[in-house]
Parts: structure tokens; C-alpha cells; sequence
């Protein structure tokens, strides 16, 4: 199996009002057999807030949506119910919890000994003659193993900036900020 690549805007949600419109984000998702590779784009008309790290190296941490995260939410298209969601700080900090439903059951789960701990790489950059000239770009790569028979992804991002706080994904399919509603997995990205 050749490398699958696929690539989404996400939207602001609507209720966050003027601080959507400073920014714009871009998912670039490339699957292998073996590892899930993303890119996390986000550009902003002002400057973005990286946190930094929690501890004196990367590490897993929680609470990491309170500043600007990058996030993934995967499930297995077959079972409705139980999905994981994993949480990405630009510093390199990380998280990963299940869930048995929505908000419910929720765990942490540690990465299997025999995987690296997620490497997560940050650029931070001006682009002069771009409005949206604050770039932060998140690399990052998840194990297939970890995922499981997730095959289900529905990347969403809080972007932090001196404007204040957005929130992104796919799609938002209520009138609230809500990443853990059932209904994002309507138009998940569906990957082999």
C-alpha cells in the first residue's frame, strides 16, 4: 500500500466572532501502513501564542487545549461509540485519551513501550506580503499501532493569538464550540 494524502481547511467556529476572522488552518494527513503523518497549518493576520513546555523536556501533559493545540479525534467507522482523542502542543507536549461515548469514560492512554513517544516538531515564521503572515506550522507522526482500527480522523486546533482564542475544525454542527460531538464524524476524513 502506497502512501494515501489528504487535505483540509478547517472553518473557525462561528461563535467565535472577530477573533476567527484573524486566521486560517490547513491539515495535510498522509497515512502509510505503518504511521499517519501530520501538518498542521495555521496563519494568522496577528501574532500566535506558542506555549512553552510544561517540563524541562517533551513530555505527556494535560490540559494542553487551554492555550494553542493541535488535535485529532479518530474512531473506527464500525463501533459509534468508543474514540480517542489526541492533543499535540506546538512546545512538543502531548496527550492521548479514549473515550467509551461522548464525554464519557474518558481515560488516558499511555503509548505502548514497544512506540516512541510522538515527536512533535514546531516552525514558527513571518511571511512579509501575506496578510496572514504569522505562521506556526505542527509536524507530527502517530504510529499505526497506536490508532488501532481507527481509520476515522476529525482534526480540529485551538488557536491561540494576541486577538484571542478560535477554535477549528471540519465542520462545527452546533451552534457551540463542541469537538467531542457525536455528529463531527459525519464528515471525518476516512483513511485506509
Amino acid at each position: 500500500m502506497s502512501a494515501k494524502r489528504v487535505s483540509v481547511e478547517l472553518c473557525a467556529h462561528p461563535a467565535c466572532g472577530e477573533w476567527a476572522a484573524v486566521g486560517a488552518v490547513t491539515v495535510d494527513v498522509t497515512a502509510t501502513p505503518k504511521v499517519l503523518r501530520l501538518r498542521y497549518e495555521l496563519r494568522s493576520r496577528v501574532a500566535i501564542k506558542v506555549p512553552g513546555l510544561r517540563a524541562e523536556r517533551t513530555s505527556r501533559c494535560d490540559e494542553l487545549w487551554l492555550h494553542t493545540c493541535c488535535e485529532l479525534f479518530t474512531r473506527d467507522p464500525e463501533h459509534a461509540g468508543p474514540y480517542l482523542e489526541f492533543n499535540f502542543s506546538p512546545a512538543g507536549d502531548w496527550a492521548t485519551y479514549a473515550f467509551d461515548g461522548v464525554l464519557r469514560g474518558m481515560r488516558s492512554v499511555p503509548w505502548p513501550n514497544s512506540v516512541e513517544p510522538p515527536e512533535v516538531k514546531s516552525t514558527l515564521a513571518q511571511v512579509e506580503g501575506d496578510p496572514f503572515r504569522h505562521r506556526l506550522v505542527v509536524d507530527l507522526a502517530i504510529p499505526r499501532s497506536v490508532l488501532g482500527s481507527h481509520s476515522q480522523l476529525f482534526p480540529t486546533v485551538v488557536l491561540e493569538t494576541m486577538a484571542g482564542t478560535s477554535l477549528w475544525a471540519i465542520w462545527h454542527p452546533i451552534d457551540r464550540p463542541h469537538f467531542h460531538h457525536p455528529d463531527n464524524f459525519l464528515r471525518a476524513l476516512e483513511i485506509p
